[in-house]
């Protein structure tokens, strides 16, 4: 009989993402700060743009990291607790793809041939949401009937 993976799940395992989300939130903040100090000797506009943008989505990138890292860390582990990793790793998916729209907003405001596409992805954020959603429970249910 074989033994399953989620009787060796330690739930003081579950800092662990935290702890290195927040490793690399102070990794961030000290790339935004010696952009910062880079900006002092060479004041551009661009540079400027770079900090305020990155400075006002610290929070989004933590959260980001934080998804990522806790959908990996679940999906180490055996059926029922890997279960969420397709939800959490969506959900970190999904968040994303909202930074990189909001980075291409940042980029290109104003042009023609990028905009609709953004508007169009803007729109669609639930239904990237659900097939991102439904094909992580696709490869769950696929690795999971491999297994037996």
């Amino acid at each position: 009989m074989r033994r399953r993976n989620y009787e060796n799940f330690d739930p003081v395992g579950l800092v662990m993402p935290i702890l290195s989300s927040l490793f690399g939130l102070i990794i961030v903040l000290l790339i935004i700060f010696l952009l910062y100090l880079f900006n002092l000797l060479i004041h551009t506009n661009l540079v400027t743009g770079i900090i305020d943008f990155l400075f006002k989505n610290i929070a989004l990138i933590f959260v980001l990291s934080v998804c990522f890292s806790f959908g990996v860390y679940l999906s180490k582990h055996g059926a029922p607790v890997n279960a969420a990793a397709p939800l959490i790793t969506s959900i970190g998916a999904i968040l994303l793809v909202f930074f990189i729209v909001s980075m291409l907003n940042m980029i290109l405001p104003n042009q023609s041939g990028v905009g609709p596409i953004i508007d169009m992805i803007q729109t669609h954020m639930l239904w990237i949401f659900g097939i991102l959603l439904a094909v992580g429970y696709l490869a769950y249910f696929i690795k999971l009937t491999n297994r037996d």
